[in-house]
């Protein structure tokens, strides 16, 4: 039989319990800078990571660039860049600005020019709502999880304007049916005829829990509060097509778990667990479409992958 305790008897338990936390992956910490005497070897290094496509820390040395030469142009348009590739559209609209500023008729003042176009006019994208075959709680808030971060994300980024798939009746007519080759087909002829450029989809999948009951209760404010906790394991996928060729550009798949998760705390855990895919999905993503239009600026050419 369950037993109800005070809350004076419990707080050993409690502690117990809430010891337990999310295994949420994340970014590893960032080295500290290493140490130049001249702005141009912090440019050097930052050029180094920008040509490996480590962006991050390109900014950084980028920045101690610029500190110590306010005037660079090359860093500038460099660092502007690189903020574009990570969804930073307000820092690099400020790079591409002043590099401009600097000398607009140089060929970094003409090419932040073409940038700043770009940044001006921002890429409609429909997210699908991420499906899932079950319809269970659990489900259910890991879907409306992530499709709330896409959103979340794609909006602060500056460099996408959004349509969601709920609010036009041909859309959530098409996208019922689930992510497949054939709806996925007569969704792109539907979003390029109203001028989308991406769709980007997602699956749940895998979805394992277990629920730990010790059978205890506390007393709080009048409530009795229990003391399960939960441990999870799902796997979620996440695509994005162009629709002007309806063509898988990016994909993105990640199995995810937490552990020893009381009630109270599930929600927090799964947008927490989430936040590092979607945010990796959308860094990789913004990189493969800046980086094509970067080729397309260098050679002047109407070739964009979008």
């Amino acid at each position: 039989m369950s037993k109800t305790y005070p809350l004076s008897r419990l707080v050993f338990v409690g502690l117990v319990l809430l010891a337990g936390c999310a295994v949420i992956p994340t970014a590893p910490p960032l080295e500290p800078l290493k140490t130049f005497t001249t702005a141009e070897g912090y440019y050097q290094e930052g050029k180094m990571h920008f040509d490996r496509g480590n962006y991050q820390e390109a900014e950084r040395y980028l920045g101690e660039t610029i500190r110590l030469d306010p005037n660079n142009q090359k860093a500038h348009a460099m660092a502007g860049v690189a903020y574009a590739r990570l969804g930073r559209c307000t820092e690099a609209k400020i790079e591409f600005e002043t590099t401009v500023r600097l000398n607009q008729n140089s060929s970094e003042g003409k090419q932040a020019q073409e940038w700043l176009r770009r940044l001006g006019e921002p890429l409609r994208v429909l997210v699908l709502p991420v499906s899932s075959s079950s319809s269970d709680r659990l489900n259910e808030l890991i879907t409306k999880r992530c499709s709330e971060l896409l959103y979340k994300y794609l909006l602060a980024s500056g460099l996408y304007q959004i349509s969601g798939a709920e609010r036009d009746y041909e859309f959530s007519q098409v996208s019922r049916i689930g992510v497949n080759p054939q709806s996925i087909s007569q969704l792109c002829d539907l979003a390029r005829k109203k001028g989308i450029k991406i769709i980007i989809a997602g699956n749940l999948d895998d979805v394992k829990a277990r629920v730990f009951d010790p059978g205890v209760y506390m007393q709080v404010g009048g409530k009795t509060v229990d003391f399960k906790s939960y441990d999870a394991s799902f796997k979620i996928s996440l695509w994005a097509y162009a629709t002007r060729d309806c063509r898988l550009i990016h994909q993105l798949t990640e199995e995810q778990s937490f552990k020893n998760v009381i009630s109270e705390k599930i929600d927090a855990a799964v947008e927490k667990t989430l936040d590092f895919t979607v945010q990796k999905l959308l860094k990789e993503l913004n990189a493969q479409i800046i980086l094509d239009y970067a080729a397309r600026i260098a050679v002047n050419q109407a070739n964009y992958v979008i």
